[in-house]
């Protein structure tokens, strides 16, 4: 009985020992462009989050906010990380469009922020706003996570 046990303790330890490597080895696989695009994910959803409903708009306006301002920070600092344009080697022009792209996406961001900040914004008004940060989300990865 004492042999049981301990086999399958020892069986145990060692999957959870190779659990804990195999998620190490994917952390470590991370290009700065896939965790810079991480936190992306994050504020879009806290936006997402924040717009729903007029009750979520009332209390979150402020993280709606800052969320879209931290966007246009990202924005700007993916422009010089080339990673997807490496990768989609059958776009013409590869980094010229990800600089406009990228641009596009911080122009986007900036004003969605401004409009959100204003006196007066609703949820819905704010959600038809955030559309076009979304529009150049989509058109981008459209492009250069094709290839993935």
């Amino acid at each position: 009985m004492k042999r049981k046990w301990t086999v399958l303790t020892g069986t145990m330890a060692v999957c959870i020992a190779m659990a804990a490597a195999v998620s190490m080895a994917d952390d470590e696989t991370k290009s700065p462009l896939h965790e810079l695009m991480e936190k992306v994910q994050s504020h879009n959803t806290k936006i997402i989050k924040g717009v729903k409903s007029s009750t979520a708009f009332a209390t979150q306006q402020q993280d709606v906010v800052d969320s879209a301002k931290e966007l246009v920070r990202l924005a700007k600092a993916a422009k010089p990380l080339k990673d997807a344009v490496k990768k989609a080697k059958d776009v013409e022009n590869g980094a010229e469009k990800w600089d406009t792209m990228m641009d596009a996406f911080a122009k986007q961001s900036d004003t969605f922020a401004t409009f959100a900040a204003g006196k007066g914004v609703t949820s819905a008004t704010a959600k038809a706003a955030y559309k076009k940060v979304s529009a150049t989300c989509s058109a981008c990865h459209d492009i250069f996570r094709a290839v993935e």
